[in-house]
């Protein structure tokens, strides 16, 4: 029963402390830093945006970039 309830006690922090965290696309653009999570993509999904993001800052500078935070 102790090993039970110490398994619950474990996957409950564990379920609480990544559903606190949240990712971040931080994008580098002529200088300037903009970052957004995934309340700013309407329930999409945060990595493809931020690749998506990626590839089309990457058109107009080659230098630019977003990636994960």
């Amino acid at each position: 029963m102790k090993k039970v309830l110490l398994f619950a006690v474990i996957l409950g922090g564990a379920v609480a402390f990544t559903s606190c965290g949240k990712d971040e696309c931080e994008c580098t653009y002529n200088g300037q830093t903009e970052t957004f999570n995934e309340d700013d993509v309407n329930g999409g999904d945060l990595e493809e945006a931020c690749n998506a993001a990626d590839a089309l800052y990457k058109i107009a500078d080659s230098s630019a970039s977003c990636k994960m935070k």
